[in-house]
């Protein structure tokens, strides 16, 4: 037996908490260039910064609203393209590689979402669904571009404020588009009598963590869950068929004290997932190389991915055993 729920989509949050801080920016500009600066071009100046937030919070507003309804319509299509008119309005006045390959991240979302929401499109998810997350990775990209030249111009720690800015703004993009992909989420019920080869109890509760409350005790936590979650995640990823039996107390303390060998760490246990994706009859994806890439990068992204993956692992039913064709005797007279 199964339950099938729509997902909360933690997304809408994200865009609604950007808009709120884009908002109480403008203001604090607003209120020092009215104090500080009393020149004859300060009215421009203030016009041009409420116009230039406005571009920013309004998408952002709208995103938020229409996904805090959890219907899979066209409103959410629609909310993707004053994206792309925004960004491309900064094309025009500042062309520059990073703002290229942000309007492109956006054009891609907007396609993204439209398989979901658009039956014109629908022949199409299956491609979406496998790059999903590329929007994501191609803003954070284009912000990271965008921010070294800037560091290079106008040498600055608001910089580094920026660049958090942009990781967190790729999470909710993904978490936009992979809400799109799949707004529901199936919770088996734990019934031997329902369902013989239902997930073990044991282990669906202790590897499964549902994608909403994962992303924010990853957000939320000070950097505190990534370590309980990969003590758990090396733990369940032992039952991996064939696999090396790790110490789940040896990787979180590699993790934690040797430099870069959470990166490692993520790449290692991504083959495991598709070890374990393959044993399972799952569909198939290569985790590993797409881990390796977003732990040098975008390590949280890498670890809502995965986590993604076990939840389906922790659901999936056992793939059924075929039983080999009888092969002939050569010796008995049916080969003949």
């Amino acid at each position: 037996m199964e339950n099938k729920i729509i997902k909360f989509p933690i997304a809408a949050i994200l865009f609604l908490i950007f808009a709120i801080f884009e908002f109480l920016g403008l203001c604090l500009f607003v209120i020092i260039e009215i104090v500080e600066n009393q020149t004859s071009n300060e009215s421009e100046i203030i016009v041009s910064a409420v116009v230039s937030s406005a571009l920013l919070i309004a998408p952002r507003i709208f995103t938020g609203i229409v996904l805090l309804q959890k219907k899979l319509n066209k409103l959410l299509f629609i909310a993707t393209i004053p994206f792309i008119a925004v960004s491309g309005y900064y094309l025009i006045i500042d062309f520059s590689v990073g703002q290229v390959i942000q309007v492109f991240a956006y054009l891609l979302l907007t396609f993204i979402v439209g398989t979901a929401t658009l039956p014109q499109l629908s022949a199409c998810q299956k491609i979406a669904k496998r790059i999903y997350f590329l929007p994501a990775i191609l803003y954070f990209s284009s912000a990271l571009i965008n921010v070294i030249i800037m560091f290079a111009r106008f040498p600055s720690p608001d910089r580094i404020t920026d660049l958090f800015d942009a990781i967190l703004f790729a999470v909710a993009l993904f978490l936009f588009a992979s809400w799109c992909m799949d707004p529901y989420t199936t919770i088996p019920v734990q019934n031997a009598a329902d369902d013989p080869n239902a997930a073990a109890p044991s282990e669906y509760d202790e590897a499964y963590c549902s994608l909403e409350k994962h992303i924010v005790l990853c957000l939320f936590t000070f950097g505190i869950w990534p370590y309980i979650w990969i003590y758990r995640t090396t733990k369940y990823l032992n039952k991996t068929p064939g696999a090396e039996q790790y110490d789940p107390t040896n990787k979180l303390l590699l993790c934690m004290f040797v430099p870069f060998y959470s990166i490692y760490w993520l790449y290692k246990h991504g083959q495991r997932i598709d070890a374990f994706s393959k044993a399972k009859g799952l569909y198939q994806s290569d985790m590993a190389t797409l881990c390796l890439i977003l732990g040098i990068f975008i390590p949280i992204v890498a670890i809502i991915l995965m986590q993604n993956k076990i939840n389906a692992l922790c659901m999936a039913k056992p793939a059924p055993v075929q039983n080999a064709a009888p092969t002939s005797n050569p010796n008995d007279g049916s080969a003949l």
